[in-house]
This record gives structure tokens, sequence and C-alpha cells, in this order.
């Protein structure tokens, strides 16, 4: 049987970015595995929750009832703190993803693009560099061998997908200046902004004017 495992930073990221899919695959008989590694705590809508304990208790609650909607065959929510994914331990958190796909043994992985989805949430890209990384070390035999001392195996995922955005709310942007290379300045500045389809090519090397000489006979 096929399996999928999807990696997400907060409850609600599996349904949001992922739910079309899980239920998709999951009505096609694939086991859909899915694998949070916060509570979400740290939400900036908070409902009726009155610390941050509560909330968590909520959300977790949301994301069974919400596997349960998706179809899938497990689901798993880690204990790392929202909002702070990028200062806890990579080897550490890495290691846990390891684990789970040589156990699981998927053939897909999926998790959120690294530029953090349409939010562009830390944690949202964050999540994406740890499940990378698993991806790639769980195939390896020199990596977290102490979990093939107690019996897991490597495992190699036929594929990684990342549920990407390519537009981010003005909000969540990081306000920057931004310099053009200097061929699309000198290409602006001698009129080329006329025609499209030059304005991304970067200009031909320069060739010499000079011409060859023949010998003589």
């Amino acid at each position: 049987m096929l399996r999928l495992l999807c990696v997400t930073a907060h409850p609600d990221d599996e349904a949001g970015a992922f739910g079309g899919t899980l239920l998709l695959y999951a009505s096609r008989g694939v086991e859909t595995h899915l694998v949070c590694l916060t509570s979400g705590q740290a939400a900036t809508h908070r409902g009726d929750a009155r610390d941050d304990d509560e909330l968590a208790a909520i959300r977790r609650r949301e994301l069974g009832r919400s596997a349960e909607i998706l179809r899938l065959t497990s689901w798993e929510c880690l204990h790392y703190p929202d909002g702070a994914l990028d200062r806890q331990d990579f080897y550490s958190v890495v290691g846990e993803l390891v684990r789970r796909i040589r156990t699981i043994r998927p053939h897909v992985v999926l998790t959120i693009g690294p530029e953090g989805a349409v939010t562009a949430h830390p944690d949202h890209s964050m999540v994406s560099v740890f499940t990378t990384m698993a991806y790639q070390w769980a195939a390896r035999s020199n990596r977290y061998t102490d979990q093939l001392d107690r019996g897991l195996q490597p495992h190699r995922a036929q594929k990684l997908y990342y549920g990407a955005s390519l537009f981010t709310p003005p909000s969540k942007r990081t306000p920057r200046r931004r310099r053009w290379p200097r061929y699309l300045r000198r290409r602006c500045a001698s009129g080329a902004r006329a025609n499209p389809s030059t304005w991304l090519r970067p200009p031909a090397p320069a060739r010499s004017s000079a011409r060859p000489t023949s010998s003589p006979g």
C-alpha cells in the first residue's frame, strides 16, 4: 500500500495547506500520516482560552477532529514551542522526523515551502528546513545510528513536495530596498524597457570589432 507523510508546524496547517490532497489520497486508499510540530499555543486568535495550556488543548482537539474529517491513518502533535521553532536544537528536531520517516516508510513526504507559505510564518519556514533534511538523512546509514541499533532501517522516500505560495500579504512582507542588477539598469536607461523579452536576458559577451586579416600567400 502507498503511504504519504505530511509534516506541518501548527494545527490547521494540515487543513489549510494540504486538506484537499490528504482527503483525495485517503479516498484512493493511500495511507495518510500527519506529524505536527507544535500545539499552536501562541496563536493570535485565542477564542475562550485563558492561557497557553488551555489553548493548546483546544487546538489539539481541533486537530483530532480535522484528522477524522480528512480520514488520516494516523496523526501526532509534538510538543515544540509555537513561534520558536527557529530556536530549537536542529539535530534533535530533524532526528524526531527521521525516526518517523523510518517508522512509517512513506513513499511521498509533504511539507510547507521554505518561503513560509502565504503567511510567511517563521515556523512554516523551519518545518520546511527540518523536513527537507529529515527526508535526506532518513536514507543514510550514518545518520542517527542509534535508531538503527534499535531496529529501524534507513528509508528513502521517493518524493518530497512543498506546499508553497508565490504571494505574501503586504502585512507579512519584510520591507527592503531592491536594487536592480547593473545590466538591467543599463537596459532601462537605453530604452530596452520597450521590449519586455529583453528584461531578464543577461547581456551578450562583447565582441571584438577587429576583423581577422588573411596571411600573405
